[in-house]
């Protein structure tokens, strides 16, 4: 996890000192992969979780942006995040290589596994009975208008929330959900159908999903199966704001969440 500035200080502060009393008192009691799917509070349950492992056990942080830069430098000789970014059509790189680096941690047998990583059969296949897979959903609706002021924020969509329904990264950030439980990173719409059926399969090896909307049943349901106390921490750290958005702007964009959003119905049915 990366820190700077005076609320990230804060923050390392209290990991560093919660670490270190869960080398006094023990870690946690199996192997765990959080699952952070982008815009879904996963800062905040990152840093909860680093507080429960030892100082002297390894965290296995698989970074966005580094991952992003690395598969520029191997695909296009290029250091930049952007130009083979995980939300556009060819990222796929970038899941491939964040794929392999979740194996690597899992073979080590680092307690602590987190990151923007898809699910992964393999990682299923040859660690599920040794690791608790854990993540936590937003409301899809609300978490894709995130994505979009985070986006804009960052300079790699125009702020125009018209053009950007219109746009690619919709097919990205409206797809959060089916593309990170189905494993895969690009699907056509034609494909969606089958890639729902295989979603709703795979949520089912999770320990915990989890919502944002009701983080203390979460942070109980963790405490539960790793056997220490997880505690979420909150900081108002927002630099970019959601859009205002038109009753017309809100139908489109339901549209255009529709697969995405019966799989949060079924989530929501199943694990709530």
């Amino acid at each position: 996890m990366a820190y700077s500035g005076p609320i990230s200080q804060i923050r390392r502060s209290r990991t560093y000192g919660r670490r270190f009393v869960s080398t006094i008192m023990g870690g946690i009691k199996r192997n765990c992969f959080f699952m952070h799917i982008p815009k879904c509070g996963g800062t905040s349950l990152s840093e909860g979780l680093n507080a429960l492992v030892p100082l002297y056990k390894r965290i296995g942080v698989v970074d966005a942006n580094a991952t992003r830069r690395a598969i520029g430098i191997v695909r296009a000789d290029r250091d930049d995040n952007f130009v083979w970014h995980d939300d556009l059509e060819r990222g796929g790189a970038v899941h491939e290589l964040r794929e392999q680096m979740l194996l690597t941690h899992m073979a080590w047998s680092t307690p602590l596994v987190y990151g923007h990583v898809f699910f992964s059969e393999r990682a299923w296949r040859h660690f599920g009975e040794s690791y608790h897979f854990v993540t936590l959903m937003r409301e899809p609706v609300s978490r894709t208008i995130s994505s979009f002021a985070h986006s804009a924020f960052n300079g790699l969509v125009e702020n125009d929330f018209d053009a950007y329904l219109q746009g690619p990264f919709i097919r990205t950030h409206g797809l959060g959900f089916l593309r990170y439980f189905s494993g895969r990173h690009w699907i056509p719409e034609t494909e969606e159908a089958d890639a729902l059926e295989v979603a709703k399969r795979n949520m089912g090896r999770f320990s915990v999903i989890g919502f944002l909307d009701d983080l203390p049943r979460f942070e109980q349901d963790v405490t539960g199966i790793v056997g220490r106390a997880l505690k979420i921490y909150h900081y108002n750290e927002k630099r970019n704001s959601p859009p205002m958005t038109s009753m017309e702007q809100d139908l489109l964009l339901k549209q255009r969440l529709a697969t995405e959003i019966k799989l949060w119905e079924y989530a929501r049915d199943k694990f709530n």
